[in-house]
Order: C-alpha cells, then structure tokens, then sequence
C-alpha cells in the first residue's frame, strides 16, 4: 500500500546552514588562513556538537609520563611539509592524523600523500582546489575514498602549493592502502581546564596526533602569529587565548595544525608551513598547556544580526580502520517499503527512513553500508552531479537478514540555493572489485522537486511511497 508523508522543512530563528564550498584560502601577508561566514561558521559548530566526545584517561594525571610525542610515529620530511599559498591546511593536518595512525597500527612508515585528496576533492563535490575546509570534509572525502595513496607514487607529490590545482587522474594510486572508516572524537573544552589537558594528553599517549584548529578574530591577531612564526625558534610558546573576546570581522580567520606532543608545561604543535628558512627544522612550535580553552570570539549571524560566543579551539582525534570492510554478499542489497525524508534546519539535521533494507543472499556478510540524501537538478544519476545533503553509517548487514523500519538522522549540508529532486541512495562499501570502493546498490527518488535556499523555507514537498527490489 502507498503512503504519503508530508516533506517538513523546519526553520527556527537561528540558522545553521551553509554552502560548505564557500570556505577559501586567504591571501595573507606571509601565510595561508581560511575564510569564512558567520553561517559557515555555524554549520561548523553544528557538526561538531553531533561528534562523540574523547574522554580523559581513567588513570590519575600523574601516571601520564611527564612528556610525550608521536613524532617518531609520523613520516614526513620537514623540508616539503609546506602548504605553500594553496589554504588546504586541513589536508595537511587531517593526512599527519592518518600518517600517524598508519605507522602505529600497521606499521607502515609510508609518508602519505596531500596531493591526492588536494586534487581529487573536487571530483567528490566537496571542494574545489586549495579552498579551506573542516575535519568533517576530511572524513567525508576519505570515507568515500576508501584508500590512502603513498606521497611517492606518480603525480602524489605536494605540487600546489603555487595554486596549481592538478587534476585528480593525475595522482598514481597505485599500491595504495586500503581504509575502512574513519570516526572523528572531539575533546570537550566547556570544562575544567585540567580535564581538557588531561584529555588531549590522554590521547597522545594512545599515539593518536591530536587535530587543532584556531580561529583569530582581526587581522592583527594574524600579523602577531605570523609574526611569532617568522621571529622565533622552536622553543618559544604561543598563546592564541590572549585574543579571545575580540570581534570577528572581514580579517578574521581559522587554520588547522596538529599536536604531536608534550612536555611539562608547553604542547608541541606541528605546522605546515615549511621550516621557515632552517629558522624551524621540524616545521614545529610550542603552544603553553596554561591556557584558556573555553576562550571564544564574537560572531555576528549574517542574516539575524544577533552576536554569538564561537569557540576559538578546537581538538579532535580520528578512530581509524584500516582493514577493508568485510567481504560482500555476491547479491544486492536493497530498499523496499515506505521511504521518507525530512529537513530541520534548527538543528541542522536531516532525517531518513526506510521501511526495510535487506541482504537478497542466503550466506555471506554485506559490506559497510550507508543511507546517503542526494540533491539534484532532474533525475538522479548514480555517477552523475549530485549535492550529499546527508549521510549514515549503518554497518554490515549478514545474509538473508534485514533491517526493519530504519530511522536514522544524519548531518545536514545545504547545496548551493536551486530548485531538486531528493533521493534517498542505499550504497555499500566493497572490497571485491580490483580496488576497494562504494557503489550505489539501489535508491528512490522522491517525486516532485523542492527549492533550497538559504534564506527561505522549502516551496516544494517531498514524500515516501513504496517502492520494489529494481533499482529506480
């Protein structure tokens, strides 16, 4: 039987949306740093909130060694660890993470490539070139992926950091290393200061490198770093808290680096922004543990013009798996029954709903499955244009089994504004082509179109009905 649910798009007086592809690269007087809006800048701290949160050691602070590093875990040369102009700090930081993990679990001391996601997140709608971006885009583009290409395959070398945007094809992937998911844990900085120390200290000691992104305010914040960068050895330590409280207006700014270590009193902090001349022999800096982690800066709302209290830190580790998901049954999985979508905007979410999701074959494991909303111009195309409004990881679903009314809410991205078609994409995460990688087994297309903007609720509507095993 057929059914028709009214598609809901909710509004509150805060609006948390944002194109994403806005963040850029800003031609700074010596460095990169990233740019963006007040509602980037809200979607942001959306996303983060969603994260599970690392939690501290269970052990006294005491039995924490006194100091620590992973450095020794990452292989880079300090020389080439250069974002040059292009802002991709992100991917600088978010593949030291990864470098990281690598070494210490599998125990591969392969450097990695910056090139490969630099050059290929355009092809996945997600950047373009040397534009800034987040943590969360870095997961999205590499859980997508499904693999890790070696910085010294063809074409897999650093080679924009002029702005030279290669094309994706361009970058050799072979003998690359095969990822299965990548879960991001942020650290809680709302509350005591020794908790977050101890938190961050805690996961360093797990040889994981710690994500650390900062956001400055005016542009004379900026030239004091830039500043400190240039006229400092690595000894010397950093306080980015003594600029908390100030505006931020046109100048202001956000980059990503990475803690790789401790001692005492200061965080060792690794910079993608080349050894300054030899002046840096390790790209590295120092940041005092002494700080004030809740410090904020002050927002605006473009379109409410209410000021709000943005958090100037943020600290985060990845949970990575590096083992290919689990063999796939040699059958299809698919959707069937009454499918349903719904948008709200006051919490930046989105959710999904499937009557059932069921594994056709009589043996063997599906892989990793995920329920994906895609927004598009007319009719859906697997492997044509399609803006990701939301995702969810459902995992692995055995043979002959089923998922029974699945309802999950997953992360909302708005496309650029324009009138869509949804659809609702099952896909599955597969190991047993020639190189790893995610297909879409079958989707539903809600009838009609809906417009997206940002600055109004939906004119269209959308709706489930019930739809059979054939993809559509």
């Amino acid at each position: 039987m057929r059914k028709t649910v009214i598609f809901l798009l909710l509004l509150s007086t805060l609006l948390m949306a944002a194109a994403g592809a806005a963040w850029a690269q800003q031609d700074s007087p010596g460095y990169p740093i990233m740019k963006f809006t007040s509602d980037e800048l809200l979607d942001n701290l959306a996303r983060n909130s969603i994260f599970p949160k690392a939690k501290a050691s269970s052990s006294p602070l005491r039995a924490l060694p006194a100091s620590y590093s992973v450095l020794n875990l990452l292989t880079y040369e300090p020389a080439t660890h250069n974002q040059g102009s292009c802002g991709n700090c992100w991917i600088w930081a978010g593949t030291t993470l990864l470098d990281v993990a690598l070494r210490d679990q599998k125990g591969i001391a392969d450097r990695l490539s910056t090139q490969y996601a630099t050059s290929c997140v355009p092809e996945m709608g997600l950047r373009t070139c040397c534009e800034g971006g987040t943590l969360w885009n870095f997961n999205q583009f590499y859980e997508a992926a499904g693999r890790l290409v070696p910085w010294g395959n063809q074409g897999a070398d650093y080679q924009s950091g002029g702005l030279t945007c290669t094309a994706c094809s361009s970058v050799d992937t072979t003998g690359s290393y095969p990822l299965g998911r990548i879960d991001i844990r942020t650290v809680d900085t709302t509350g005591e200061k020794q908790e977050v120390i101890n938190t961050i200290k805690s996961l360093l000691n797990q040889n994981k490198a710690v994500w650390f992104a900062f956001y400055l305010g005016q542009p004379e914040d900026w030239l004091d770093f830039y500043g400190f960068w240039d006229g400092n050895s690595e000894d010397v330590p950093f306080d980015f808290s003594v600029y908390q409280d100030h505006f931020f207006g046109t100048g202001g700014g956000g980059h990503a680096v990475v803690i790789v270590g401790y001692d005492e009193n200061d965080w060792l902090v690794l910079n993608s922004w080349g050894t300054v001349g030899g002046q840096r022999p390790s790209v590295l800096f120092r940041m005092p543990q002494n700080m004030d982690y809740g410090a904020t800066v002050r927002i605006q709302d473009d379109d409410s013009g209410e000021i709000y209290n943005y958090p100037m830190f943020e600290f985060a580790a990845l949970d990575v798996d590096f083992d290919a998901a689990a063999e796939p049954s040699t059958e299809s999985v698919v959707l069937e029954g009454d499918m349903y979508y719904s948008l709200d905007l006051s919490a930046n979410t989105a959710a999904m709903q499937a009557g059932r999701i069921r594994n056709l074959s009589s043996g063997g494991r599906s892989g990793t499955l995920y329920l994906t909303l895609w927004a598009t111009s007319g009719n859906f195309d697997p492997d044509g244009t399609k803006y990701m409004l939301a995702r969810y990881e459902l995992g692995e679903l055995e043979g002959g089994q089923s998922l029974e009314n699945v309802s999950v809410t997953g992360q909302f991205t708005f496309p650029p504004n324009g009138e869509y078609r949804i659809t609702l994409a099952l896909s599955e995460w597969r190991t047993d082509n020639e190189e790893p990688g995610e297909s879409i087994q079958d989707f539903y297309q809600f009838p009609g179109k809906v417009t997206l903007t940002h600055e109004k609720r939906s004119s269209g509507g959308g709706g489930g009905c019930f739809i059979d095993n054939a993809m559509h």
